[in-house]
């Protein structure tokens, strides 16, 4: 090859980047940072809380993602490290009677998993959610000092926008340090959307809360992310087209079950004549099975419907596309199990476990859990139900809601030759099951 041949090889080069590539079609996108406004964190959850209200496909979704994150709730179990049986047993004891009833609660509304289940709820449909743990006197006689506040991303003070605290950042109602890591939180006493209190003195007061004491629970999707936005982003157009869509073949239908007949006669077709009734103001309407007159020479044409026997399938298009942007089978969200065999349903079920195992230890355990069972240890210390020592042999192992068998047959039999075959113990298999 000459010199000059090397100018007319063709370079390499990507057509996704060319500026005409998609100069028809209206793609914008913005070159911003990847941390999601203020502003855009509440429209969109505004809108997903608005869906998930009124439209039975958004609330479903979120139904599957809590049922199989949370379900009957993640269940502490405390381990030994020595295998020391009798403080396991003295600390199970605590763990039933704090985690089981309402004592956790601030509230005193719900046990624990109940705040799983809210928090859950909050993270999926706003994109964030807080848990605040908040100390309590021992005189209260709690099994443990201390209690835990979900609270919403409402009440975060994100009007703060860029402000300092000495060498500390505060964006949005969170505080930084020169690393960037959160130090503390910034909330209204009173929730902003409620207007009849936001505009007292008392609706404005704000509270700084360490950190430390706080619980940030949302998906991280980019590097330098620092709040999340709702899991319902990517379809919110989708399930806003569907209502819409469901809605307009309702109203088809509607008109359709309405056709009347007409009857011309050569009497003057005044109906109400005929029936002895009085004439309206001229207005006609028309009902289900009714008989109108008209009079000589009128005539009455109706446009022709639109054919809906193929819309089954368009529909089920919108609900494959919804369940795929939140991690969830298609089955599971729609409940149509007509096309699923005993290997296409465990396929589905598996690849919907991997995505709920993500959530479960990467999110929900990672950001919540481990923190929350070093709390409780660290409580049981103050309470003198432990000693430091002690503390330091134990751990809390969280255990997540079993899986429950497509074929139980089958599966047990597997799960036996796994324990036969010394794959995994007897220990693991139980609490692989939850």
């Amino acid at each position: 090859m000459g010199f000059w041949d090397w100018f007319k090889k063709p370079k390499k080069d990507y057509e996704a980047t060319h500026a005409d590539t998609y100069a028809d079609d209206g793609w914008t996108y913005s070159n911003q940072n990847t941390s999601p406004l203020d502003g855009e964190v509440f429209n969109l959850s505004y809108r997903t809380e608005h869906l998930i209200k009124n439209d039975p496909n958004a609330e479903k979704g979120l139904r599957v993602i809590e049922n199989n994150v949370v379900g009957n709730g993640i269940a502490p179990q405390a381990v030994s490290r020595s295998g020391n049986q009798d403080l396991v047993k003295r600390v199970e004891k605590s763990l039933v009677s704090y985690f089981d009833s309402k004592e956790c609660d601030a509230a005193r509304v719900t046990n624990f998993y109940g705040l799983q289940a809210l928090a859950l709820r909050e993270m999926v449909k706003n994109g964030n959610v807080f848990i605040r743990r908040r100390p309590r006197a021992f005189s209260q006689g709690l099994t443990v000092p201390m209690q835990y506040q979900v609270i919403s991303y409402d009440y975060l003070a994100t009007d703060m926008l860029d402000t300092t605290n000495g060498n500390n950042r505060i964006i949005n109602g969170i505080e930084y340090n020169a690393i960037f890591q959160p130090v503390a939180y910034y909330f209204y006493k009173e929730n902003p959307r409620d207007y009849s209190q936001y505009w007292t003195a008392k609706g404005r007061e704000i509270t700084r809360v360490r950190a430390s004491s706080v619980y940030h629970l949302y998906r991280r999707d980019q590097v330098d992310q620092r709040v999340g936005v709702s899991w319902f982003t990517p379809v919110l157009p989708t399930l806003r087209m569907l209502a819409n869509y469901r809605q307009n073949v309702l109203t088809k239908q509607q008109i359709q079950s309405s056709f009347t007949g007409f009857i011309t006669t050569d009497d003057d077709g005044d109906v109400n004549k005929l029936l002895g009734k009085k004439k309206d103001d001229g207005k006609s309407q028309i009902k289900r099975g009714q008989l109108n007159r008209l009079k000589p020479g009128e005539d009455i044409k109706f446009p022709d419907m639109p054919d809906i026997s193929g819309d089954s399938e368009f529909y089920k298009q919108f609900r494959y596309d919804i369940a795929n942007a939140l991690g969830i089978s298609y089955e599971e969200l729609s409940g149509d199990y007509s096309q699923v065999n005993f290997s296409s349903g465990r396929m589905g079920w598996i690849a919907m476990s991997r995505n709920i195992q993500s959530i479960q230890n990467n999110i929900f355990g990672a950001q919540f859990l481990m923190g929350v069972g070093n709390d409780f240890l660290n409580n049981l210390v103050l309470q003198g139900t432990i000693t430091p020592m002690e503390r330091e042999d134990l751990f809390i192992k969280w255990v997540f809601p079993r899986r429950v068998m497509l074929d139980p047959v089958k599966e047990t039999n597997a799960l036996l030759a796994q324990i036969n075959g010394k794959i995994k113990s007897r220990k693991q298999v139980i609490e692989d099951m939850g």
